[in-house]
């Protein structure tokens, strides 16, 4: 969670000043540093969706929305750039909240399979609903603010050619199979690995409306500014 939250943040920002702050950057290189990070994004994606670890699943999730992120920032636009700084709050809040989920889910299964998560969110539904509106800000559902950043990132990278757009709307569309294919496993029958005793804490409820509840405030401001 503080890697998530603070550390992928902070690189986000020493990103955000050192591209600013320098003009001399040779288009060439930043082409190729962001054809490479465009494969990358499609190649992690393509490994979140064969993952069958949650917490693995939501780490690499991290690595894609970082590399959107990079994709905003070296656009060279102020466009771009806002979807980046969007993109960095907005993530601060889901993928913490996102680990707090899957530590209660290994409360109550003893494994991070999902295998053997089957079933809880249907003995859990409250656990079920926050797990939906994490999911459904991480995927850029809106009211998220993630949609609008997604939406100011995926603007400028249509600028960026054909072929790199291409690449970037496949690694969006798989970004939100990946995290639909989370919730729907954990939404089928009830497996074996369920053990007896679990039950829903009263810090799992306020730590999860501690994180989704800003970043749907954030969007309320975001289009009062607009």
């Amino acid at each position: 969670m503080v890697l998530a939250g603070i550390l992928l943040k902070l690189g986000g920002y020493g990103l955000l000043k050192v591209v600013y702050s320098f003009s001399f950057f040779p288009s060439g290189i930043v082409d190729l540093i962001l054809s490479i990070n465009f494969w990358g994004l499609l190649g992690v994606s393509l490994i979140c969706l064969c993952s069958r670890d949650i917490k693995v699943l939501i780490a690499y999730s991290s690595i894609v929305h970082m590399g959107i992120m990079v994709v905003g920032v070296l656009s060279g636009s102020v466009v771009g750039a806002a979807g980046a700084g969007l993109m960095i709050l907005a993530h601060g809040f889901s993928s913490p909240g996102l680990f707090s989920a899957a530590n209660f889910n290994y409360e109550v299964v003893g494994s991070r399979h999902l295998s053997f998560s089957k079933g809880v969110g249907l003995l859990y539904p409250i656990r079920g609903l926050i797990w939906f509106i994490l999911l459904a800000s991480n995927i850029a559902a809106p009211p998220s603010i993630r949609l609008v950043r997604e939406i100011m990132i995926c603007i400028r990278g249509l600028k960026l050619g054909v072929y790199l757009s291409v690449v970037l709307g496949g690694a969006t569309f798989l970004s939100a199979a990946y995290n639909l294919y989370l919730y729907s496993v954990q939404q089928g029958d009830v497996g074996l690995g369920i053990l007896p005793g679990g039950h829903m804490t009263s810090s799992f409820v306020l730590s999860s409306f501690l994180h989704f509840f800003p970043a749907y405030l954030c969007t309320l401001g975001v289009f009062t500014l607009l």
